[in-house]
């Protein structure tokens, strides 16, 4: 039985200094995740915290048979933050005005960071516009998690080849939307 195995074990027996454990071996790699896929520190605080509810709620039904726990952690992690950016859109306003607050309150280059954004903000535009549900799960998995392609075929169930091609034809569609996206406006 792995260590990791042993902390879930201890944690389902009540013990919450094993909880705080394997939350604290986590939180920064899952933070780094959402926070590539969101841009907002306040918004990403918010989202690892309720992913960690969700996980601590979940543990009964983790199976070490099935996925290991890195697997499984991210699984939940990527449906939470894409349920949220699903529901960002009713929100937008708010954060909107948040983030320019942020901005000017930051000792950051202001211009630097609205170009830094304005770039972000079109790529990931472009991902949701002409990226399939799929395809997306795999680029962020890549890009904003830095997950080989090895790992996303093991969290997401879909052949190693078939991810690599989903990687290649995405960047493919994304850079095309981009470009277009400049020449329009």
């Amino acid at each position: 039985m792995t260590s990791e195995n042993q902390l879930i074990l201890d944690i389902l027996q009540g013990n919450t200094s094993a909880y705080s454990k394997l939350m604290d071996q986590y939180h920064d790699e899952i933070y780094r995740y959402v926070y590539n896929i969101i841009g907002n520190e306040f918004t990403t605080d918010d989202i690892v915290q309720e992913i960690f509810i969700r996980v601590y709620h979940k543990l009964g039904s983790f199976d070490s048979n099935k996925a290991g726990f890195r697997t499984w952690l991210y699984r939940i992690s990527h449906n939470y933050t894409l349920n949220y950016i699903k529901s960002w859109n009713r929100r937008k306003t708010n954060e909107y005005y948040t983030d320019q607050e942020d901005m000017l309150a930051s000792d950051e280059n202001i211009e630097e960071k609205m170009i830094r954004d304005t770039q972000i903000n079109t790529i990931i535009k472009a991902i949701e516009k002409v990226l399939k549900a799929k395809s997306k799960k795999i680029i962020y998995l890549h890009y904003f998690s830095d997950l080989s392609p090895k790992e996303i075929a093991e969290v997401t169930k879909i052949p190693v080849q078939t991810v690599y091609k989903s990687i290649n034809s995405s960047l493919e569609k994304i850079r095309v939307e981009v470009n277009n996206n400049g020449k329009n406006e």
